[in-house]
């Protein structure tokens, strides 16, 4: 994650800050971790960072992650399952690959899927 381990974290950036937080969630040994919005306000960097940090610590982890996030562009190749939520609803669940053959890139679900509220 390329973070110095002699800083302090009042004297880290946002991006670096949420890199620690996402070592000491992923170092614990439990079987789910749960990240609401873990992306929120960092830098393209700290983000590609902190997805890469996430794909190589898991890949041969018995561990699952549940994201809850609205970056769905930058973050679809983490996902094996989705679950879309409207009005703290499900309106589509299944295998990623499931949704991409039905409309396409994440990106398009969420236009697909949510454009009426917007438009309301």
């Amino acid at each position: 994650m390329d973070v110095e381990l002699e800083m302090k974290i009042g004297g880290m950036s946002r991006g670096q800050e949420a890199r620690v937080l996402l070592i000491l969630c992923l170092a614990r040994d439990i079987p789910l971790i749960i990240l609401d919005e873990p992306f929120a306000g960092i830098d393209v960097m700290s983000r590609e960072a902190i997805i890469s940090g996430i794909i190589d610590y898991l890949e041969d982890r018995e561990q699952s992650l549940l994201i809850s996030t609205h970056d769905i562009t930058e973050v679809e190749g983490l996902f094996d399952y989705t679950v879309m939520l409207k009005k703290g609803h499900a309106i589509w669940s299944g295998d990623m690959d499931d949704l991409r053959s039905e409309y396409g890139s994440l990106r398009d679900v969420f236009r697909t899927m949510y454009a009426k509220e917007w438009n309301k």
